[in-house]
């Protein structure tokens, strides 16, 4: 388990030996005042070696 909060005891989950993640929150629905979803997002694609696309 990689996080969790009050409402839901799950947010965020990884696999033990394979490269796998899960999320119970959708990581694409961020703005200006909820920037968690674009750091989650921003940190992935570096761990995975990919670039960050371009803010809509």
């Amino acid at each position: 388990m990689l996080a969790v909060n009050d409402a839901c005891p799950i947010e965020a989950i990884k696999h033990k030996q394979r490269l796998m993640y899960g999320t119970q929150f959708h990581l694409e629905q961020y703005d200006d005042q909820h920037l968690d979803g674009r750091v989650i997002l921003r940190n992935f694609y570096k761990q995975a070696g990919l670039t960050t696309p371009a803010a809509p």
